[in-house]
């Protein structure tokens, strides 16, 4: 089960087996707690993302493809985000100081005091818009569980909602076409009555008797025209309406469901106990990623910079000789032009190029003159 769990730990939150292991069985325990409840959370945006994709296509197969890549896309950015929360390593340099400590010194001198300022103030600046993102990217992710979750276990009351949509949505069909039959059957209506009354004018008439006739025939064919009319078009009314209905019998409308489920207080207990959990698996991450006096943070930290700092060293040995063996005769000392002044870190900068300043247009043009 230690295997196991290791093993999630390191593919999952990057834990070097090695520090892992030195360290003490209180810090254990908090991997351990962070891990058991991100992967609660990776099967609840599972379940989530799974009935979330078979709300929108009503299919099982899509729902099940679509749902493990939505649930694999959310569990992810939440690990990115309890991943995010930590300390860098050039805040953590100080045993490596010692090998730059003249550069650094000759950096610092060189600051200015509003530079210092400003360099004081970066960090709050850097932290806050960080921060702000990862509660809104937090709290996208929360609504992408709640809201399936909710209405999965509220299936019947969901059922219900739809039932209700559906039955207004048919309805609604069902009234819009016979208003348009409905008033189609009114033309004709008036269509006839001027024809009757046309009849009755030529009836009085009996030279024009075959004027009649015509007139009576075409009252005919209205009539009859008129009642096909109707026969048909309550005839596709059936037709469209069950076809309406079978549509509409696995369809589910999306954001009528939500606007619902979120009146409800399964809805909202579910919201808060996500909420607790999501706040609580952050706070661990960061009590981890902070503890620098035994913890995994301090030691994974001395780890990393141990290897930074070995490898600069090889290569700052390397550069050294080839200098002194090609460039020997330059007399040239590349450590002057580098831009930082505590490599491989680079979290200081020299002031390596003069500043700008601006043109004299009578001294340029003095010199161009020349």
């Amino acid at each position: 089960m230690t295997i196991t769990r290791l093993f999630c730990l390191e593919n999952l939150f990057g834990v070097e087996s090695n520090v892992y292991n030195s360290i003490n069985v209180n810090e254990k325990n908090k991997f351990d707690t962070l891990l058991n409840w991100f992967l609660f959370i990776s099967i609840a945006s599972l379940f989530a993302c799974i009935f979330l994709m078979y709300l929108i296509f009503s299919s099982f197969i899509m729902a099940l493809f679509g749902g493990i890549s939505l649930s694999l896309i959310v569990s992810n950015i939440i690990r990115f985000s309890l991943l995010s929360i930590q300390r860098p390593i050039k805040a953590e340099n100080s045993k490596y100081k010692d090998i730059e400590e003249d550069e650094t010194i000759a950096a610092d001198e060189a600051t200015s005091s509003k530079e210092k300022i400003i360099k004081k103030l970066n960090p709050f600046r850097a932290t806050f818009p960080v921060s702000f993102i990862r509660v809104i990217i937090n709290f996208i992710m929360l609504l992408l569980l709640v809201f399936p979750l909710s209405c999965l276990l509220q299936i019947n009351e969901l059922d219900q909602i739809n039932d209700e949509k559906r039955s207004y949505y048919i309805q609604e069909f069902i009234g819009s076409n016979k208003k348009l039959i409905n008033e189609q059957t009114r033309k004709l209506n008036h269509q006839i009555l001027l024809l009757q009354s046309d009849l009755e004018k030529f009836e009085e008439t009996a030279a024009q008797n075959g004027l009649y006739l015509s007139k009576k025939n075409e009252l005919g064919r209205a009539i009859q025209y008129r009642d096909e009319y109707i026969n048909d078009s309550e005839n596709d009314l059936k037709k469209n309406t069950n076809e309406l209905r079978n549509d509409l019998s696995e369809k589910y409308f999306i954001i009528n469901c939500f606007s619902n489920i979120a009146k409800t207080p399964c809805f909202w207990v579910l919201f808060i106990f996500f909420i607790g959990v999501f706040i609580y698996c952050h706070i661990i991450m960061y009590q981890i990623r902070n503890n620098t006096k035994e913890g995994y943070a301090a030691k994974a930290t001395s780890f990393y910079i141990d290897i930074v700092a070995n490898d600069y060293i090889e290569l700052k040995r390397k550069m050294d000789e080839m200098v002194n063996t090609k460039f020997k005769h330059l007399n040239y000392n590349y450590e002057e032009k580098m831009r930082w002044a505590d490599p491989p870190f680079n979290t200081i900068e020299k002031n390596v190029f003069t500043e700008k300043q601006a043109v004299n247009k009578k001294e340029a043009k003095a010199i161009l003159n020349l």
